[in-house]
């Protein structure tokens, strides 16, 4: 089963592209990992992860809904492409075309993630 899912911030606002019959959006989100190092330090790790989404509905949602620095929760799947570099050479096998992966998470399920606002007591306002 190729199932992903994630909760993460987006650094940037979502690109929307047209296709050959629909728009799409395109947009990374920052996937934070916390661990403690060896010197008793936290430390914080950022993964960007790029994704794209094709479904009509939540591209719609994307375009009215979501904007930088929004908390989202996505579920997809796992995708990945090749393709190659012209005018790049592979000096490692004999000048071939240099082929470059790319992953991505198609999604297919997006929430957006609402924070409660703080509420200030007396004693902070003071």
């Amino acid at each position: 089963m190729n199932t992903v899912t994630m909760r993460g911030n987006l650094g940037q606002a979502p690109e929307i592209k047209s296709g050959e019959n629909s728009e799409f959006a395109v947009f990374s989100i920052a996937i934070n990992d916390n661990y403690i190092n060896r010197d008793g330090k936290e430390v914080t790790r950022t993964e960007w992860v790029p994704c794209v989404c094709y479904t009509p509905g939540i591209v719609k949602f994307i375009k009215e809904h979501v904007s930088v620095g929004d908390t989202i929760h996505i579920v997809g799947k796992f995708t990945s492409r090749k393709f190659s570099l012209e005018n790049v050479v592979n000096t490692k096998q004999d000048n071939a075309p240099y082929e470059m992966t790319r992953s991505t998470i198609e999604v297919k399920e997006l929430h957006k993630v609402f924070r409660p606002a703080k509420v200030e007591t007396q004693n902070e306002q003071a």
